[in-house]
């Protein structure tokens, strides 16, 4: 396992990195309030939600309340910049 020292980064790799953990701070959060909020109708459905095991917030809204609807663009976001960001990281270093 490789330990990246961040002091010797580039400044621009300095900031890509600042973004990275911003990233995962908000995928956390946004995460947390977007599984909270789903609506009962994914309830009445649980072979449909064993099957998509969570991940259906990425392809539709359809079963999120209104509060889960406002964090779902944040989440996403979030997890596609740390999935590239950790990519371009990972090919770097």
């Amino acid at each position: 396992m490789v330990i990246m020292d961040i002091g010797t980064f580039s400044s621009f790799d300095r900031g890509l990195f600042f973004v990275f953990l911003g990233a995962g701070i908000l995928a956390i959060v946004s995460g947390v309030l977007v599984y909270r909020n789903e609506s009962q109708d994914i309830a009445k459905r649980p072979v449909f939600r064993e099957m998509l095991g969570g991940i259906d917030v990425f392809f539709t809204g359809r079963y999120l309340n209104q509060t889960g609807k406002r964090w779902r663009l944040p989440y996403v976001v979030s997890v596609v910049t740390l999935i590239s960001l950790g990519s371009y990281f990972g090919m770097k270093y």
